[in-house]
């Protein structure tokens, strides 16, 4: 199983692994639902964050890796859906 969560006992701190955990989102082993405000509410800036987000193949981690757009700020709705799929 990949890890998502650890604890750091010299740091003494949790550590999270963002993009095992950004990969359950996009590419969930099983059915979820994820549920959202009207996109009223919603589209600006929250989904907007979320829209921005897109993978690459990064080979010399042999991995895939999730990040946003340069011109995309870092906004709390994507590291709040991030910290409710932990578990």
């Amino acid at each position: 199983m990949r890890r998502k969560v650890e604890f750091d006992p010299k740091l003494r701190v949790w550590k999270v692994f963002r993009t095992e955990i950004m990969s359950d989102i996009f590419m969930p082993s099983a059915p979820t639902i994820s549920e959202f405000p009207r996109w009223e509410e919603f589209s600006d800036p929250y989904a907007q964050d979320f829209l921005n987000i897109y993978s690459e193949y990064n080979n010399s981690l042999r991995m895939i890796q999730y990040t946003h757009r340069p011109t995309s700020p870092t906004i709390v709705s994507r590291r709040a859906l991030l910290l409710s799929r932990v578990n």
